[in-house]
């Protein structure tokens, strides 16, 4: 589908666009997503959440993540002055508010035939066993195979990637996690902060080599870059690079 078009995006064409992605009906899906990068759609999130729906269908699953946090807020001089270099607010235990996962997955979560987990980490699901996704987490994503649908996003919005972290040795956990003076001042309840290295480099690398291996199956759906990317392969990809030379990945060793 061409770039520059004016004309709104349809359902058919969001679709015939996810189709092209390899998605089928019964398939299970980890959607990420920004409305804004598809450009006009006719109907807006819930024309997407339709389209997905149609593909899908009720004997496939589709989940998005429905964290009670904010989008990334402007960092202030006494949050500069402090280190910090990323600052998110968390929401109280069952928070309706806009969150900073999108204006798609929260439209999504609040469907009345969608299930919605608990916690600041919560996640929704729709279709078959929803109860079971949205009680697990992206466990249950990473163990059926699942396919994670990165819709006009890279890899660092695909929350399953944190599943290869288990094994994380405790001095990479620390170039990550504000030092103990930080998180006095942004308690961990209130606010999710970053004061070092962040993923994303790390997992753009992922990424890189995911597509270079052939993993990746992309497509243009209006002007949104999309890619499918199988969830198992790429997160074992993570956890051998973790395993293999975590300070290359993440540029811990200039």
């Amino acid at each position: 589908m061409r770039k520059n078009r004016t004309v709104p995006l349809t359902q058919d064409e969001i679709e015939q666009g996810l189709r092209r992605l390899g998605l089928s009906a019964g398939r299970c899906v980890e959607v990420h997503s920004s409305l804004s990068r598809f450009g006009l759609v006719q109907g807006g999130a819930e024309t997407v959440i339709a389209a997905l729906m149609q593909v899908i269908g009720p004997e496939g699953t589709i989940v998005m993540s429905a964290y009670t946090v904010s989008k990334v807020l402007p960092l202030t001089d006494e949050d500069l002055a402090n280190g910090l270099t990323c600052k998110v607010k968390v929401y109280p235990e069952g928070s309706d508010l806009p969150s900073g996962m999108g204006v798609i997955a929260d439209t999504f979560r609040r469907r009345p035939d969608v299930v919605t987990g608990s916690g600041t980490l919560r996640v929704a699901a729709w279709g078959r066993d929803a109860a079971r996704y949205a009680a697990s987490g992206y466990s249950l994503v990473y163990e059926t195979n699942g396919i994670a649908l990165l819709l006009g996003v890279d890899i660092n919005r695909m929350s399953s990637m944190h599943l290869a972290e288990t094994d994380m040795p405790a001095w990479l956990w620390a170039q990550f996690n504000p030092p103990p003076s930080v998180g006095l001042l942004y308690p961990d309840d209130q606010w999710y902060v970053e004061t070092g290295v962040t993923r994303e480099g790390g997992w753009n690398k992922i990424q890189a080599r995911a597509i270079g291996m052939g993993l990746v199956r992309e497509q243009s759906i209006g002007r949104a870059r999309c890619m499918a990317v199988p969830v198992r392969e790429v997160v074992e990809l993570y956890r051998d690079a973790l395993r293999q030379n975590p300070r290359q990945l993440f540029g811990l060793d200039v």
